[in-house]
């Protein structure tokens, strides 16, 4: 079997059955691996930042940079050394789309080393979400913390 295939078997069986999802009550880690990739980096979402916003639910995403993402990164911002990166999504309850809200750039001290985008929710921003990539499992996983089963 490809390893694709079985990428996708465990990915949906993941999802199907909710074991990414730690506990609200529990006061554990509020972010939640979801992929790596040695060009882009480790994704992480912050599970606890996941709000209602009536047609739509907003969360965090934090991406700690590797290999030629981060390469891309310390050349727009040199002299400063970017550590990771916050982003704000916004979804769609009922579609299977997204856009992109906020980016900030930080250093190892916490610290904003430049905002990328900051822009208001519009509905005209949205874009489709691919099935079966990162943007999908984020989507499921944020509307599941605010208790919408999609």
């Amino acid at each position: 079997m490809k390893r694709e295939t079985v990428s996708r078997i465990l990915l949906m069986f993941f999802l199907a059955f909710g074991i990414f999802l730690p506990s609200k009550a529990m006061g554990e880690d509020p972010y939640v691996f979801i992929n790596s990739d040695s060009d882009y980096g480790d994704i992480y979402l912050n599970v606890k930042s996941a709000s209602d916003r009536g047609n739509y639910v907003v969360c965090w995403e934090k991406v700690v940079p590797r290999g030629s993402f981060l390469q891309y990164l310390k050349k727009q911002l040199k002299p400063k050394t970017p550590d990771y990166l916050m982003t704000l999504y916004a979804y769609d309850k009922k579609a299977s789309r997204m856009q992109v809200l906020q980016g900030v750039v930080y250093d190892a001290g916490r610290n904003p080393i430049k905002t990328i985008i900051s822009i208001t929710f519009n509905e005209r921003n949205y874009v489709e979400i691919v099935p079966d990539t990162v943007g999908y499992v984020q989507r499921i996983l944020t509307l599941r913390q605010v208790g919408i089963q999609p």
